[in-house]
């Protein structure tokens, strides 16, 4: 009887043994002959090579899409795209979409609930160790008999 081996392809997980990042791919798309895309194009040719060169693990393409607004097109390992139109954009504008598209998590925005903060004030007022009414402690001890 034979012994069967069933092959396990490891799942990446952050936190254990390396890092991966969320962002998988980033597509630049814009325009040789529309004005929208002059920023776009400043960007790929002075830009997009030093960002290359900082995340390595991480994939881009450059698309010509001829009459359509540039964008910024990231996809996410949890399968999630993020597009930013980048028409009239400057290419620090466009570095700057570029690196948040990187760095974030590719999930959905979320409400963070925060504690609520009254106009009004207290009634009672505002409670000081160090005002008149508070009375310092006193130990009291048990007498034994």
């Amino acid at each position: 009887m034979m012994i069967e081996i069933i092959p396990k392809i490891s799942i990446p997980k952050n936190g254990l043994g390396s890092f991966t990042r969320p962002c998988r791919r980033i597509e630049f798309s814009y325009c040789n002959w529309g004005g929208s895309s002059k920023g776009m194009k400043e960007f790929l040719s002075t830009k997009l090579e030093s960002l290359a060169k900082e995340s390595q693990d991480v994939e881009f393409h450059v698309t010509n899409r001829q009459g359509k607004h540039p964008l910024i097109r990231a996809y996410y390992n949890t399968g999630r795209e993020k597009v930013i139109c980048t028409r009239k954009m400057s290419a620090s504008s466009i570095f700057q979409k570029a690196i948040l598209c990187r760095d974030s998590d590719g999930l959905k925005p979320r409400l963070i609930k925060y504690p609520v903060e009254s106009t009004n004030p207290s009634v009672r007022g505002i409670w000081s160790p160090f005002s008149d009414q508070a009375k310092p402690h006193e130990i009291y001890k048990k007498k034994s008999p």
